[in-house]
Parts: C-alpha cells; sequence; structure tokens
C-alpha cells in the first residue's frame, strides 16, 4: 500500500472519528457510508484498533467513540475546532496505529463466516484472497494463521468439509453452529467467538499445568546420575543413558537430555537394539514437546513408531500415540489428537494409571471442540479410576476440569439472560441480570484465587 493512499485512508478514519467527538460521542450507521473507500471498511479497522465500538440499540447500529479515540484529541475532547498542527498529529498517530494493527482472531473468524455465508462454499486459498482483498494492510492474515483458524472454525463446528468439492482443495460450508453467531449482531457475535478463544487457551493451559504436576510427582521417584559407573556392558549402558535422559528431562536440563537420548539412539543403532532405538527417539521427541516444539516433537514420535513397528511392546505403543495425541492437541488438530488418543487407549491393556490419563486427554479434545457433555463424561470416567487408585493428584486435576466446565455454561447462561434482559425487558430485569453476572465473576476470581490476604 503506497503512503499516498494510507495517509488518504487515516485522514477519513480522522473524519469519522471528529465526527463523532462533535456529535455526542457517536455517528449512526447511515453517516458512515460518506467515509467509505472502496474495498475497505475504515469503520471494522477502527474497531479492531478499539477507537470506535459497535453499539445495537432498539434496532439501531451506530458507533461510540471510545476513550482512546477520545484520547487522540487531548484536551480537545468538547465541541471544540481542532487546529490543524493537531490534526495533523492525529493523522500520523492513526498511521502509526494502521501500520502496526493486528486483526484479532475472533475477527477473521466472523469475516470467514460472513464469507462462507454469502458464498455458500470456499476454500482455503479462496478464504485467505478474500480477507487479504478486503483487508489489505492489516496483520494477522498470514496463510498458516488463516489455516489455524479455519482448523479452529471446523473444530468447533461452525464449518464443515462440502461434500461437493469442486475444485483440489477441500471446500467448506457453514456448519450446524454457524447460523447463531450470523444471526447474532457483530458486538455480540465477536464477544462469543472471543469466548471460544479464551476457552481454547484455558484448555491447553490445563494441558500444560497436567504435564508439569507429572513432571514434579515423577521427579520424587528418580536420583540424579551425574557420572555412569565404569565396567558396564554396551547394553547396560543403554538403559542407563535412557534413565539419566529422563532425570534431565525432569529437570529442564533440555540440551543435556537431548545429548543422553542421541547417544542413546547412535548405541542402538550399533547394537541393532530396536527397542533401546525406539525408547531414545520418544525421549527426544519429549524434550522437543517440553520445548514447545510439538511439529519437531510429533517427527520423532512418528519416527519411534516406525522403528518399533515389529516389537510387541504395547505400553510403548500406547506411550507413542498419547504422546502424537498430544502433539496434534497444541498445535490446533484435535480431530486427529482425538483418533491418537483411541489409540493410545487400545494399547494401554490393564494400565488403570495410564487409562486414566488417556480418558482425561480425550475430555480435554472433546472440551475444545465444544462438546462439552462428551468431555464432561470422559472425565467422570477417569476420576472414577483416579479414586479407585486413590490417586489425589489425579483427582484434583480432573474435579478442576469438571469445575471449567460447570463454570463456562454457568457464565453463558448468565450472558444469555443478560443480552435478553437489554433486548426486551425492563429497568429492573436489566439491573438483576447485570447484577447476578457480576456476583459470578467475582465469586470465580475469587475461586481462583484474586485478592489474596
Amino acid at each position: 500500500m503506497s503512503n499516498e493512499h494510507l495517509y488518504k485512508k487515516t485522514e477519513k478514519m480522522y473524519e469519522i472519528l471528529n465526527f463523532a467527538r462533535t456529535h455526542g460521542r457517536k455517528i449512526d450507521d447511515a453517516e458512515t457510508k460518506q467515509y467509505e473507500m472502496k474495498g475497505e471498511s475504515l469503520i471494522e479497522q477502527l474497531i479492531s484498533a478499539e477507537y470506535l465500538r459497535e453499539i445495537n440499540k432498539d434496532g439501531q447500529r451506530f458507533y461510540s467513540l471510545q476513550s482512546r479515540g477520545l484520547n487522540l484529541f487531548g484536551e480537545n475532547r468538547m465541541k471544540t475546532p481542532i487546529s490543524p498542527d493537531l490534526k495533523e498529529e492525529i493523522v500520523k498517530k492513526l498511521v502509526k496505529d494502521l501500520k502496526k494493527l493486528r486483526m484479532k482472531p475472533w475477527e477473521v473468524m466472523l469475516h470467514i463466516l460472513q464469507f462462507i455465508g454469502d458464498r455458500k462454499s470456499m476454500n482455503t486459498e479462496e478464504i485467505i484472497a478474500a480477507l487479504n482483498q478486503r483487508f489489505p494492510q492489516l496483520k494477522g492474515l498470514s496463510r498458516s494463521n488463516v489455516y489455524r483458524i479455519i482448523q479452529r472454525l471446523r473444530m468447533k463446528g461452525y464449518i464443515e468439509y462440502d461434500k461437493m468439492v469442486y475444485s483440489e482443495q477441500s471446500s467448506y460450508k457453514l456448519g450446524e453452529k454457524a447460523p447463531n453467531i450470523l444471526g447474532m449482531s457483530p458486538s455480540r457475535a465477536l464477544h462469543s467467538l472471543r469466548s471460544v478463544e479464551k476457552w481454547d487457551a484455558a484448555m491447553k493451559e490445563v494441558f500444560a499445568t497436567m504435564e508439569e504436576e507429572r513432571i514434579q510427582n515423577e521427579e520424587a521417584l528418580f536420583t540424579t546420575i551425574e557420572s555412569i559407573p565404569e565396567g558396564l556392558s554396551a547394553e547396560q549402558l543403554l538403559w542407563i543413558l535412557y534413565m539419566q535422559g529422563g532425570v534431565y528431562e525432569l529437570k529442564q536440563k533440555f540440551d543435556e537430555a537431548e545429548a543422553v537420548y542421541l547417544q542413546m539412539e547412535g548405541l542402538g543403532d550399533e547394537l541393532g537394539d530396536v527397542r533401546a532405538r525406539s525408547y531414545s527417539l520418544k525421549g527426544m521427541g519429549n524434550v522437543a514437546f517440553k520445548r514447545a516444539k510439538y511439529a519437531v516433537a510429533q517427527q520423532y514420535y512418528i519416527r519411534s513408531q516406525k522403528v518399533a513397528r515389529d516389537l510387541e511392546d504395547a505400553l510403548l505403543s500406547s506411550d507413542i500415540f498419547n504422546n502424537l495425541g498430544s502433539c496434534s492437541f497444541m498445535n490446533d488438530d484435535v480431530e486427529k489428537a482425538t483418533h491418537y488418543f483411541t489409540q493410545a487407549l487400545e494399547q494401554a491393556g490393564t494400565d488403570q494409571s495410564r487409562k486414566a490419563m488417556i480418558l482425561c486427554n480425550q475430555g480435554l479434545c472433546y472440551a475444545r471442540m465444544e462438546q462439552l457433555e462428551s468431555a464432561r463424561d470422559l472425565w467422570e470416567k477417569s476420576l472414577h479410576i483416579y479414586e479407585e487408585l486413590q490417586n489425589t493428584e489425579g483427582i484434583h486435576m480432573v474435579k478442576h476440569n469438571l469445575r471449567e466446565i460447570d463454570s463456562r455454561q454457568k457464565k453463558e447462561y448468565l450472558e444469555e439472560q443478560l443480552q435478553k434482559a437489554m433486548e426486551t425487558g425492563t429497568t429492573a430485569d436489566k439491573k438483576a441480570a447485570y447484577e447476578t453476572l457480576v456476583r459470578f465473576h467475582f465469586r470465580t476470581y475469587m475461586e481462583k484465587g484474586g485478592m489474596s490476604s
């Protein structure tokens, strides 16, 4: 985009904001039309930059000037003329902000749903092209980022593969949940989709916490092996190296762990020990996973699986499938993660502790897919096993996940009640619904450790 075009855009943005400043801090939908530029929505960009906020009231849509927009005018907040110097300063600030403006994931989600709704069916390339054509200057629309967002929309049931594929690429159509979002006002739709993003982040955090707690629990089982005793056979050395790698992992010494696993793989290759090579590759995958290099970890686990193909080691297979599921979960491919966890469960045999862990992982997948009752069912099964094993940490972990579902469902219900009250209720209804939601948020905040003494 040329500097001249960018400057022209920001001048129009200034006019929108200045109009709102001098008209009760708002500008209606009809008034914005005179400021729009062909193929671009300046209003949407001002909303993304948090200068304006969309309001729908009594069937009318208008845009309210936010504090960030009002602050651009400094002391000239009221209906006073703006000097040419101040106008120039504001336009320069808008240019600077526009250059670094990044479209938020929930905004991208809504635009994708709107595009597919208009065209009935689109493939990935068409979606990317439509976004870049409409928002050519905004960051956050890289191919990889848009692809991840499409995957999330599929995961949540907002879009699905179109059965009538008309090109080499898979096409998408709206899923069952999309009409509900598209039937909302844009502000409510964005709020709902933003909640989807927050839920995903919460579920990933739960997963990371589970992994950290497992490491802390297992650390007590090991003693550090600072040096390897002399006189060991090569076969004995292999498994001493594996234990040493595990100790380094637990102590977060990932460089040392990786070096030990590489040594183990080389020695296993020399001896023709397939099992040792498979375990060493699994160890290197674990190191990559703990470094949040999930794609790298996935490749190590796949190599471990290939090497171990002819071994009759069900527990090793169960571990590898579980780890592959973990990588897919963190890479937002939750459908594949669910498939891997199912395979891991099939190989778990009579190992009840392993079953409980995998059932918990499956529950996380269904929670991220917004299939909360399925998640609850899996977590209750996991909880039952942990209780039989008297595994305190496992019980605590699964009960926490169940509380997260209850909290999510309660929050959605209260927000829906508030929205209904705002649209059709009396003043008393609005006040009651608002106060109930505030009390819920305060109670949740306190339960999570807010305002500690």
